[in-house]
């Protein structure tokens, strides 16, 4: 699966151009001030969220290197989903306490590890 258009809900975002697809898919739609209002005011797991946040945001802007992607480069396509569902894990540990156990020691995220 690809998500498309999470960045919106975690940094200054202005979608540009337009997207068309040619198979099947679904639209969620969430009201990214609403969200952001949630997460930063009603949230008993609010470092966690910031914890994701930072490490959404690197990838995204990054791609995981050291270096940093040009304007141009950026996408609102999200990276993929066994890098979002490590992220969640890094950001929530205990969560799933089966799979936080799973997450090798050779993760690109071992540095950004909550203490």
């Amino acid at each position: 699966p690809a998500f498309i258009g999470e960045a919106v809900l975690w940094m200054a975002w202005a979608h540009r151009g337009s997207l068309t697809t040619h198979l099947y898919c679904e639209l969620i739609a969430v009201d990214a001030q609403k969200f952001q209002d949630v997460i930063t005011h009603g949230s008993r797991k609010l470092s966690g969220y910031r914890h994701y946040c930072t490490l959404f945001c690197d990838e995204l802007l990054t791609d995981g290197s050291s270096s940093v992607r040009t304007r141009s480069d950026v996408t609102d396509l999200s990276p993929d989903i066994q890098d979002l569902e490590e992220m969640v894990l890094w950001s929530f540990p205990g969560e799933d306490a089966s799979k936080t156990t799973e997450l090798s020691k050779g993760s690109k995220w071992t540095h950004w590890s909550q203490s």
